[in-house]
């Protein structure tokens, strides 16, 4: 599951996070992840990343970026994918969300 809110303009500093699970649904403990990153990608250009931070311990799989102001530079479609790497060579790849910056007048 991941949440954006509120909808972003181009420029905004908005948050992003993303829930990982396993196929049962249930939260994957990332608690012991060595590497967590966002890979955003916007719709034109090169995929930008970016280190990601727990939302409370990890174990419930939550992770989330602060874009900064400079991130959401053009509107347009987006897609974000979280990746992270557990000890023991485990590495994962989120499923990849869409969500749209909206233009400024």
């Amino acid at each position: 599951m991941t949440t954006i809110n509120p909808t972003p303009h181009v420029g905004d500093t908005v948050r992003i996070e993303i829930w990982i699970r396993d196929l049962d649904n249930m939260p994957l403990p990332i608690n012991t992840a060595t590497v967590k990153q966002f890979h955003i990608k916007p719709p034109t250009g090169a995929t930008m990343v970016k280190t990601a931070t727990f939302i409370t311990t990890g174990a419930d799989g939550g992770l989330y970026y602060e874009c900064l102001n400079t991130d959401l530079s053009v509107d347009g479609e987006w897609k974000v994918q979280a990746y992270i790497e557990i000890p023991v060579a485990k590495q994962y790849h989120a499923d990849i969300f869409g969500f749209t910056v909206l233009a400024n007048v």
